[in-house]
């Protein structure tokens, strides 16, 4: 929800009224809730002190006519001594017990045969101490009350000789305490030193412990409390309190007064209720002042606004003006306003004319454009293809330098075979050669086998010849004449066949030693033409490889020029759309600018 600078200053003023009415009515509350405080602590130390020296003279005459008793025990009528004090205390009985073991009481009553007063607290206690003593309160077998005795030791030369003791009621003291009460829900509680209630409106809290009223009332508590002489805030049956503690004189017995905190703290209420009144109408009225105040600056804010909401919808009318009244805040926003319209106006002329002109401009780069993408895509298309011939161009050739290479290794292969094969040859040639060598000398142990043979014949001839002459002593001899004849014919014949398949295979040795000389002279020539072969293939190799390279380069620059041309055929259709752009942009500013109604230059 939208509120005014009226609405703001009028809560900004009322709070600052409430807030200093409220600080106000804050500082007199709490003022007036200190001051009460002590007042009422005034009051209540006063009641407390008041009822806390009744009750310490109460004790103070027991104790004297105790006391009374014992310094005249000697003189004249014990018994008649005994009664009067007894009359003049209100006491319950008076008694003493001496101590030889006799015993005598006001009341006339007779101690059982059993009786031993040395032995009962109250002697034993009053003998210890050596002065007055008050035993702890107890509640009376007969009469049913709360009694405390005193007691006094009985002195004769140093000695003790007896005990002088009263029984007390405390009905008077409770009467007379229970009378206080400062508020009407208030009421009042004694307490003795170990923190047991020995008075209180309740005998059924009597010589209870005072925590069962509440957990804070401890002993410690209650005897602080009467030390500080303070109030204390206390809880007693989901009910607050203001308990105020008064030590009784001579006792160490305490008075506590409870006071109602809501009773005792009603007279704040008014003033709570007094200042709240005085805030609400205090803010009543700063807001109808303020309202009578803002009335007519706040017109003059609403005229503004109504111009500025007449500039921001509608026509956009920045031919309106503010009028200037007096020398104000408002009237310097006035004049801001005017000037603001002036240079908003200019600045609206200067985009409407601009924005013309960029309409114009950015149509003819749109069309520009579309048409240095068209060629762009043409020329990307071309370069494409011309990329996918050069690719085929450039497999065929790296095909075309790859068989180069291998028919190389083969060319190489082939002119180490040719020239092992030609190093072969030469070895045959030389060993034909020493074939034919061999041959002839072969030849010539034949040719000395055969003449080896031939003597032989004619000594197995002549051994023949002298075998027949020597008859039958040469018969022997004869056949082996014969035989070794035999092996002469079959020598020389041998000797004729060897002579005859050497000859043969001296002159096919001789043929084939022509034909090597031959394939070796052809080899030759073989190996110097392979090796030929091999080095124009090598060199067409290395200018095959040198082609490819060069393709391949050819290749990788074109598809650059391809990726390239790709992404200025993208820049261009960027441009393209962009300019386009620009033109609906500048469109979309004249008919922005266009919706405002401005004066033209010049004109004010």
């Amino acid at each position: 929800m939208r509120r005014s600078i009226g609405t703001r200053i009028q809560l900004i003023c009322i709070a600052l009224v409430i807030t200093a009415l409220a600080g106000t009515g804050a500082t007199i509350y709490f003022a007036s809730r200190t001051a009460q405080l002590q007042e009422l602590r005034h009051n209540m130390a006063v009641l407390g002190n008041s009822g806390a020296d009744a009750i310490g003279q109460w004790f103070e005459i027991r104790r004297g006519i105790v006391e009374s008793i014992a310094h005249h025990l000697d003189e004249g009528d014990v018994m008649a001594g005994l009664v009067k004090g007894n009359e003049a205390g209100g006491l319950l009985a008076t008694y003493v017990a001496w101590q030889d073991g006799r015993t005598l009481f006001s009341d006339q009553w007779e101690a059982p045969s059993d009786y031993v007063a040395s032995e009962r607290e109250w002697y034993q206690k009053a003998v210890a101490a050596g002065h007055t003593i008050m035993t702890e309160p107890y509640i009376d077998a007969t009469s049913g009350g709360l009694v405390l005795s005193f007691a006094t030791p009985v002195m004769d030369g140093g000695r003790t000789t007896g005990v002088v003791a009263a029984d007390a009621v405390i009905t008077q003291v409770s009467a007379q305490t229970l009378k206080i009460h400062p508020t009407p829900s208030s009421f009042v509680f004694i307490t003795d030193g170990n923190g047991r209630i020995v008075v209180h409106a309740d005998a059924k809290r009597i010589l209870k412990p005072a925590t069962e009223l509440s957990p804070a009332l401890s002993a410690a508590a209650l005897i602080d409390m009467g030390r500080r002489d303070v109030l204390t805030d206390v809880s007693i049956n989901d009910h607050d309190y203001l308990i105020s503690a008064t030590p009784i004189p001579g006792v160490d017995w305490q008075l506590n007064i409870a006071t109602d905190r809501s009773e005792a703290l009603a007279g704040l209420v008014s003033i709570r209720n007094t200042t709240l009144a005085a805030l609400v109408i205090s803010t009543l009225v700063a807001a109808l002042v303020l309202w009578m105040a803002l009335k007519p600056v706040l017109a003059r804010l609403r005229r503004a606004r109504e111009a500025m909401e007449n500039v921001a919808s509608g026509e956009g009318d920045l031919t309106r003006r503010l009028p200037v009244e007096g020398s104000d805040e408002i009237s310097a926003i006035a004049t801001a306003f005017n000037a603001f319209a002036d240079r908003m106006n200019d600045t609206l002329v200067e985009i409407r004319d601009a924005s013309s002109q960029v309409q114009s401009a950015a149509g003819e780069i749109s069309s520009g454009g579309h048409d240095l993408s068209r060629r762009t895509e043409t020329t990307a298309a071309s370069l494409e293809e011309s990329a996918a011939a050069m690719e085929e161009l450039t497999s065929t050739v790296e095909h075309s330098a790859t068989s180069t290479k291998e028919a190389n290794g083969l060319a190489h292969e082939t002119a180490s075979m040719a020239r092992s094969g030609g190093e072969q040859m030469s070895s045959v040639v030389a060993t034909m050669s020493r074939i034919r060598e061999t041959s002839g000398k072969i030849e010539s142990i034949v040719d000395v086998i055969d003449g080896i043979a031939f003597q032989t014949n004619l000594l197995a001839l002549n051994a023949s010849v002298e075998a027949a002459r020597a008859g039958e002593q040469g018969r022997g001899f004869a056949v082996v004449a014969q035989e070794v004849r035999n092996l002469a014919n079959r020598s020389a014949q041998a000797a004729t066949d060897i002579k005859t398949l050497i000859t043969t295979s001296s002159r096919e040795t001789t043929s084939g030693a022509e034909l090597v000389d031959a394939a070796s002279q052809a080899m030759g020539e073989i190996v110097e033409r392979v090796g030929r072969v091999s080095t124009f293939i090598d060199e067409l190799s290395r200018a095959t490889s040198e082609q490819s390279t060069g393709i391949g380069q050819v290749n990788q620059a074109i598809t650059q020029l391809d990726d390239m041309t790709q992404q200025n055929a993208a820049l261009v259709e960027q441009s393209a759309a962009a300019a386009e752009s620009l033109s609906q942009q500048a469109q979309r500013l004249a008919t922005t600018v266009g919706a405002f109604k401005l004066r033209e230059r010049g004109i004010r």
